[in-house]
């Protein structure tokens, strides 16, 4: 077998298996498609969260701005009293109105991937190279086999 022919075989075979690794594994492979999307399902589930919440204070800057039951009710809460008004506290009875909205799971940022091109580029190198010398040893050992 001619050098050119072994060359163009090794380099045949690692192309090939690089190619089919980044498919499965590369930026645009399978499983990186597949954590593209339950990111985009996270991202929807935060929007209706959003929508959900934006819903709620808007109904209560209404209440705030028009209910004056609210109104005083929110002033208490702070410690903002009529004239002649005592307030009465109960033990255990803790009313807060701190804002404590939490939106479900944190939307992580995705890694660049450089480190992957590195990966698959040695991988290719070490699949040719073996496949090279493969070459070498299948000729050897073909060539002195009986029957041929």
């Amino acid at each position: 077998m001619k050098l050119r022919l072994r060359i163009i075989i090794a380099l045949y075979a690692g192309f090939l298996l690089s190619s089919l690794l980044q498919f499965i594994w590369g930026e645009a492979g399978v499983i990186r498609i597949n954590t593209m999307k339950s990111h985009r399902d996270r991202l929807v589930e935060n929007i209706a969260g959003l929508e959900e919440i934006n819903g709620d204070l808007a109904l209560e800057r209404d209440a705030l701005l028009y209910d004056e039951a609210e109104i005083q009710l929110r002033a208490m809460a702070f410690g903002f009293y009529r004239d002649n008004e005592v307030p009465v506290k109960l033990p255990g009875n803790k009313q807060s109105y701190a804002y404590t909205r939490t939106l479900g799971t944190l939307v992580r940022k995705t890694p660049d991937g450089a480190g992957s091109k590195q990966l698959f580029r040695l991988f290719f190198l070490c699949v040719s190279g073996t496949v090279f010398a493969a070459t070498f040893l299948w000729r050897k050992h073909g060539a002195n086999s009986p029957g041929q």
